[in-house]
């Protein structure tokens, strides 16, 4: 974990803060933005080393994702080049081990991140969470050969990873899917139903 401090250290010194009237950079629990509304800080309750967390993703997702997520939106666009930068960040492994390239960080701080770049686009940082989710079932359920292959090249987005959660009738509720892959034993390959 104090590798990775000092790797996000260095990195919320790339960004400088905007106002102190930006949402989450102040220690107050109740903040003011420039049209006047008051709200609670995101950063109440939060560790020093989550408050720095917030702050990063939060200045990333100022920068480089809010200018550009409308655009993404109406050209449905996959920002490849802004998944890189996350990468670089070390935003593309969370909470993977750091002796495969990842973070290492605990899900409560991978939370706090992700709200963070939320801010800036709901569907590019929902892609990136589906992203280290796979790349957390590799972590967790691969073997090491995998894990050593995958988890290092995922971590730092050269490798992208995804998956399917939906079908006619029942949506993203993955109780009422209903296809179905099976081990045919006689050819040692899975057959969709």
């Amino acid at each position: 974990h104090k590798s990775n401090m000092k790797n996000i250290a260095v990195q919320v010194g790339k960004f400088s803060t905007k106002s102190s009237k930006s949402i989450g950079r102040g220690l107050s629990t109740v903040v003011t933005t420039a049209k006047g509304v008051e709200l609670f800080s995101p950063l109440i309750g939060l560790t020093e080393d989550q408050k720095q967390f917030y702050n990063l993703a939060r200045e990333f997702a100022d920068s480089e994702m809010r200018p550009k997520a409308n655009i993404w939106d109406q050209e449905s666009i996959f920002p490849i080049e802004t998944y890189k930068k996350t990468a670089e960040l070390g935003f593309a492994g969370l909470f993977i081990p750091e002796e495969v390239g990842g973070s290492g960080l605990n899900r409560t701080d991978t939370v706090v991140i992700i709200e963070a770049l939320a801010t800036g686009c709901v569907g590019t940082t929902a892609m990136l969470t589906i992203h280290n989710m796979c790349a957390g079932m590799i972590n967790k359920y691969g073997n090491e050969e995998q894990r050593t292959r995958l988890l290092p090249a995922m971590c730092k987005m050269e490798l992208k990873a995804s998956y399917c959660l939906t079908e006619p009738g029942s949506g993203s509720d993955a109780g009422s899917l209903s296809t179905r892959a099976e081990l045919d034993e006689s050819t040692g390959e899975y057959v969709i139903n």
